[in-house]
């Protein structure tokens, strides 16, 4: 089953993807309930255990999540640490990995154990949770109540489970996911009764089997045909190693803005390729960058391969985002790796002051060290890939079959057409804010957009239009330490002709006073070139001006497109 989201101008599941290859590494990790769901007896059968070896053979994880206590499951299935790599018990408060059983959270209060048993109530107690059968419900709250305790009662069919508050099967999994190194997003979970219902929403993918209650059935994402451990095979055999591209749920959708008629807009934040193009000052990198901050709101590992620099600022004030490159040297392609693979965290790698091979070169590492990583942790989510044109086809391609892409440009002829005609979403920006959208091959679904506000202020591709002219006031004025007059400029280009041919002692004096690197910094904004420009400044020497004054030249040149802003001048 699949949902659609009444707020959305274009549809949440249901359209014809594309004819690229499925997605079959998207999805590392799988969840599944016990009772009910992974069986309908005391232990699975092998048809089940069957399925979760084979999925585990391709280097995949298995996780159990259930409410039962570690000693009673393997009461009843005592080899049931061999068929998974971890176990979530006592409804999310202990997980089991590696042979050691933890509790996540505290106990619950031993008073409350106490004035149970005096009242003759027989219950089973875990590490953490209280077992009992529903009917004590009502008891139960009342001594909460009187004794000012902070428990919480989660209803499992007939059984009753008491858990400190807040505990949820969510709370163990997420913790067994990051000792497997998996991202909830990457996971699929699949369960059937109430106490499942957070266990679905954590995950990227929530699946109800088909004996599901009617609650955790209207929440799920897709709803199995079978029942029981039957269903739960067939669908980690059959399914999940195809991606599932069709199903798009909506929960899993980001905003990019509303329609003219001032409806929603949203597109797909998993499983899909997105395409944005449009003329030089159109708008592209400002949407750009407005789906990386919704990305990483929703959770989203992202790396932005940012040849121009025009999202730095993400990685300095969005959290769980770093800006690496820039003014610093770009970290290693294994750096790169090791950052997102045991951090999560996205990175904004900006390639703006160097030479275009190098950027070409870096591109082509990174991506391929990624595509490695996807497909053992299906991390980063997003690569996001600025001045796609740039970019080598066939790197573009591995990337595009091995998880979500992102491409923008203002190139769309340099790449090759199934970049364009493969895209589930494609965004071309008109200027003004304004663009369209449409999404599947067949662009039925379509509709003009105005893209949202920010979170983070974006400078509109300053490398475009580095050569434009400032107001007088703001322009540069070369001077020496005894107020000698030189030139005033008030344009980049200008700059740096004339700083070939000032007189030293200017140099000098401008040099000391960080004034070159203060003015890109104030008039231009670009924090990126004024972190090169002042370390070149603070190792300016009298003998050694020539090369300062080329390598200032250099930096400035290889920043700004000059010959892109005398065009679109």
């Amino acid at each position: 089953m699949a949902h659609e989201c009444s707020r959305c101008l274009l549809p949440a599941v249901g359209f014809d993807t594309n004819p690229r290859e499925a997605m079959s590494s998207y999805f590392r990790a799988v969840a599944i309930d016990y009772d009910g769901t992974l069986t309908h007896g005391r232990c699975p059968s092998d048809e089940v255990l069957e399925a979760l070896a084979a999925f585990r053979a391709d280097h995949r994880y298995v996780v159990l999540v259930t409410g039962r206590i570690l000693e009673e499951l393997l009461a009843d299935f005592p080899d049931a640490v061999q068929h998974f790599d971890a176990l979530v018990t006592e409804n999310g408060a202990v997980v089991w990995h590696g042979g050691l059983e933890k509790p996540v959270v505290p106990p619950v209060a031993s008073a409350l154990v106490t004035h149970l048993q005096q009242r003759g109530v027989h219950l089973r107690q875990g590490r953490v949770i209280l077992a009992l059968d529903a009917q004590h419900d009502a008891a139960v709250r009342g001594i909460c109540v009187s004794l000012g305790l902070d428990a919480q009662l989660v209803r499992n069919r007939e059984a009753l489970m008491v858990l400190p508050a807040g505990v949820t099967k969510a709370t163990g999994l997420r913790e067994a996911l990051c000792i497997l190194g998996v991202s909830y997003h990457s996971t699929v979970g699949i369960g059937d009764a109430e106490n499942d219902l957070a266990l679905l929403q954590a995950c990227e993918l929530g699946v109800a089997v088909g004996n599901a209650v009617p609650s955790l059935k209207a929440m799920a994402d897709y709803i199995l045909p079978d029942q029981n451990g039957a269903a739960v095979a067939r669908f980690v055999r059959e399914q999940i190693p195809g991606g599932m591209n069709d199903l798009q749920p909506s929960r899993r959708r980001v905003p990019l803005g509303i329609t003219e008629a001032g409806g929603d807009v949203t597109i797909p934040a998993s499983r899909a390729h997105v395409f944005v193009d449009g003329p030089t000052g159109s708008g592209k990198s400002y949407v750009a960058g407005l789906f990386i901050e919704a990305l990483a709101e929703a959770g989203y590992t992202v790396c932005v391969l940012d040849f121009e620099g025009d999202h730095g600022a993400l990685g300095h004030e969005l959290r769980g985002m770093l800006a690496l490159g820039g003014a610093e040297p770009l970290p290693t392609v294994d750096e790169v790796g090791r950052i997102i693979k045991h951090r999560f965290s996205s990175v904004v790698l900006n390639l703006s002051l160097r030479n275009p091979a190098l950027r070409c070169a870096y591109a082509r590492d990174v991506i391929t060290e990624l595509t490695a990583i996807r497909a053992e942790r299906g991390l980063p989510h997003w690569i996001i890939v600025e001045e796609a044109h740039m970019v080598e086809a066939e790197v573009l391609e591995l990337a595009r079959s091995h998880g979500n892409l992102c491409l923008v440009t203002y190139h769309p002829d340099w790449l090759p057409e199934s970049a364009m005609t493969q895209a589930d979403v494609l965004i071309t920006m008109e200027g003004g804010g304004w663009g369209r959208v449409a999404l599947g091959p067949d662009r039925q679904h379509s509709v003009r957009f105005r893209a949202g506000a920010r979170e983070v202020a974006h400078v509109r591709h300053m490398h475009k239009y580095g050569a434009g002219a400032v107001a007088y006031e703001r322009g540069f004025s070369f001077r020496g330490s005894y107020g000698e007059q030189g030139p005033h400029v008030t344009t980049l280009p200008d700059f740096c002709e004339r700083l070939a041919t000032v007189p030293d002692a200017m140099i000098l004096h401008h040099a000391a006073h960080r004034d070159f690197s203060r003015w890109v910094r104030d008039v231009f904004q670009d924090r990126t070139l004024a972190a090169s420009l002042r370390r070149l400044e603070s190792e300016c020497r009298p003998g050694a001006l020539d090369d300062f004054r080329s390598q200032v030249q250099d930096l400035i040149q290889l920043r700004y497109d000059f010959s892109a802003s005398a065009q679109s001048a």
